[in-house]
């Protein structure tokens, strides 16, 4: 358990630092991660299968269905 809440706490801290730096968008297609900012106080990850990575169309699909589900959550 102080393993996963460290990796936490390291991981948050590094989200702040990012968010204080106007952060956007980050990518790692090396390993398929694709991480964006949503809004103030959210932000979206993707992973995908390496193999995928070039298929803009499965990207802009799954971060599509992100931001139409976190806006539906907003009206809930």
């Amino acid at each position: 358990f102080e393993k996963i809440s460290n990796v936490l706490k390291t991981f948050k801290q590094s989200i702040y630092k990012l968010k204080a730096n106007n952060f956007q968008e980050f990518q790692i297609p090396e390993q398929g991660i694709y991480i964006m900012n949503l809004n103030d106080n959210l932000m979206g990850f993707i992973i995908i299968n390496k193999a995928d990575w070039l298929n803009e169309n499965l990207i802009e699909s799954n971060l599509s269905k992100l931001k139409l589900f976190f806006k539906e959550e907003e009206h809930v």
